[in-house]
This record gives C-alpha cells, structure tokens and sequence, in this order.
C-alpha cells in the first residue's frame, strides 16, 4: 500500500504566497508613488488637493488599472498549478 504524504505542498504554497505578495506590492507602485508625492508635497486647500487627486487619478489611476490586470494574470500562473 502506498502512502503519500503532503509535506512539500506546504511550502510550495508559502513560497507562490510570498511571490503573491512581491507581485502584488510591484504592481501597485502607482498607488505607493501617489501616497509619497501626497506626504511630500502636502497640500493646503481646494485648488492643492483638487489638482494632486486629478494627477492621481488621471496619470496613476490609468497605469493602475493596467498594473492590476498584470497582477491577476500573474497570480493566476503563480496559483494555476497548484
């Protein structure tokens, strides 16, 4: 009778959970480079916050959308074969 055992599943699935991980913080740079200009640059009133939303969202949001439809073609070769 043969046995099998599952051992070695474990850390196949810990490591594509660390790849998931490192893809997903990649591919979300748009959102971590927005969050460092919106510290750095710190804005006061309507017109500064208006015009850094619209930069975020016009130029970063675009690369975003682009980014995360990456990611889940990744994730999903990553997760396929297990």
């Amino acid at each position: 009778m043969r046995t099998t055992t599952y051992s070695g599943q474990g850390r196949s699935s810990f490591g594509a959970f660390i790849l998931s991980l490192i893809a997903a913080a990649i591919c979300l740079w748009p959102v971590w480079l927005w969050l460092l200009a919106k510290s750095l640059l710190s804005p006061h009133g309507f017109w500064q916050e208006f015009f850094l939303l619209g930069v975020g969202v016009w130029f970063l949001g675009g690369a975003q959308v682009v980014f995360l439809i990456i990611l889940i073609i990744v994730l999903f070769f990553i997760w396929a074969d297990r």
